[in-house]
């Protein structure tokens, strides 16, 4: 604050947490505070078809079309937490199609009557599940290197909450590969919020938070295919 010879304002200093200018609790350091609050809600579509056994086969096939969203965390210092942390939950998986299957394999040693010849050929079954998941959500994070470490709370006023991206695009346009493979989404998407800055690197005006959604990610990983088969 440039109007108080350099040094830092009481309202700057209690909103980074000062803890020597508190006019309660004066030199403690962090003080924790518990809050009993979150909610979550999940609604799911599910189609289950099966064939029952004949002919030595049954299979069955489950699919579910879900969304898993709720408000898990409390941050004290955004104005609106519902706001900030409401969003997609961590088990959200959006497609989730599991198929199960057992085969009886015909026996050769009956079918010719060998009989000896059975304890091999014979009584062999094939079964198995095949899963096809949706990934994980996740947000891609937006920071300075380390060498720039001392902004840290710069952007929102406090060291106990951590800038978001502000998303400037579509994040899933314009996607390509580079020479590691694969990109999931675009970076060109995402920037840093401006910092507002004002007479001797001061900052001024509203803390600078970001837009980006709450919860566990607005993006999604890569599917999952997994085969479990026994024979």
């Amino acid at each position: 604050d440039p109007t108080t010879s350099g040094k830092t304002s009481n309202s700057i200093s209690q909103w980074q947490g000062g803890i020597l200018q508190r006019s309660l609790y004066p030199s403690y350091n962090s003080i924790t505070t518990r809050n009993f609050l979150g909610h979550n809600n999940y609604n799911a579509l599910t189609v289950n078809v099966n064939r029952r056994y004949s002919h030595g086969l049954q299979w069955g096939a489950v699919y579910t079309f879900s969304r898993g969203m709720g408000t898990t965390a409390f941050t004290p210092v955004v104005p609106n937490n519902e706001a900030w942390n409401y969003g997609r939950l961590g088990s959200d998986r959006r497609h989730n199609l599991q198929v199960n299957y057992t085969y009886d394999i015909p026996g050769v040693a009956k079918h010719f009557d060998i009989r000896y010849l059975g304890a091999i050929t014979d009584h062999w079954s094939l079964s198995g599940i095949t899963s096809f998941q949706s990934g994980s959500p996740y947000d891609p994070g937006c920071g300075y290197t380390s060498g720039t470490a001392s902004v840290t709370g710069g952007f929102t006023g406090t060291p106990d909450l951590g800038q978001r991206c502000n998303v400037i695009g579509d994040p899933l346009s314009n996607i390509g590969t580079n020479g590691n493979g694969q990109v999931y989404f675009n970076p060109a998407a995402y920037a840093m919020p401006a910092l507002p800055t004002g007479p001797n690197n001061s900052i001024v005006g509203p803390p600078a938070i970001g837009n980006m959604g709450g919860g566990a990610g607005n993006l999604t990983r890569p599917h999952v295919t997994n085969f479990d088969v026994t024979l």
